[in-house]
């Protein structure tokens, strides 16, 4: 039964896979000094907060800091609102597009095939090797590895692939990685780093929002903790009076 052909998917050349995994950098690199900088302008805050509190008794002191602080982050939040959010966006299409060209990047063989398909030079190797026997193949396939030769690669791997796997006189698979195998697996690589780096992104920008950026959500936490323990202190002493 022949297989569905995956219409969704996007073509990209190698070339167009590296300047994506760039673009993806760069658009993680933005948003993250973005954010480095907000936070920054938070922690400044804090501490300004802090000196300028400093003779207020606690828990009042902290209740006050952590409201200023939570105020300041609010107006910081709304400020980068918008090209926080251009970035996330831009993030989860270039994920989209690299998801959508993984199929065309599943084997060595796969781009071996499809390289130089059409061309003269691979036609004109195709009608020389058309009679060859499998000592002539096998000899030329080390020639097109050693030499990294696509056309040859492709013109034998097309010759032999009809054939029944225990007559080929070499392994297209083994031939197609000696040709194109780092290639494929720098391609692989850089198109999974553009889905990590739109999913760290999105932990980026949802650390932040919830403060764990800065570390406000962890101070605020804190704040309620001391809080709910000086309200039980003064419980405990009341029934003790």
């Amino acid at each position: 039964m022949a297989k569905k052909l995956r219409l969704g998917t996007s073509w990209l050349t190698a070339g167009d896979v590296r300047s994506l995994r760039d673009k993806a950098q760069n658009n993680r690199d933005q948003l993250g000094s973005m954010i480095d900088a907000a936070s920054a302008k938070v922690n400044i805050r804090h501490e300004m907060l802090k000196s300028n509190l400093k003779d207020v008794p606690a828990p009042s002191r902290d209740v006050a800091i952590a409201r200023g602080l939570a105020a300041f982050r609010g107006e910081i939040k709304d400020q980068t609102a918008d090209a926080r959010t251009g970035h996330v966006r831009a993030a989860a299409e270039m994920r989209a597009t690299a998801i959508a060209a993984k199929p065309h990047y599943r084997s060595p063989a796969q781009m071996l095939a499809r390289y130089t398909l059409g061309s003269e030079k691979r036609s004109r190797i195709m009608q020389q090797i058309e009679n060859s026997g499998p000592a002539e193949l096998l000899s030329l396939a080390e020639l097109a590895a050693a030499t990294g030769d696509k056309e040859l690669g492709a013109a034998l791997a097309s010759r032999v692939f009809p054939m029944s796997p225990d007559k080929r006189p070499f392994d297209v698979n083994e031939l197609a990685d000696a040709i194109m195998g780092e290639e494929w697996r720098e391609i692989s690589k850089a198109l999974d780093e553009v889905e990590s780096m739109a999913v760290d992104l999105l932990r980026l920008d949802r650390d932040f929002e919830t403060g764990r950026a800065d570390g406000t959500n962890m101070i605020e936490q804190a704040l309620r903790q001391q809080q709910a323990g000086a309200l039980y202190a003064e419980d405990g002493d009341d029934d003790e009076a």
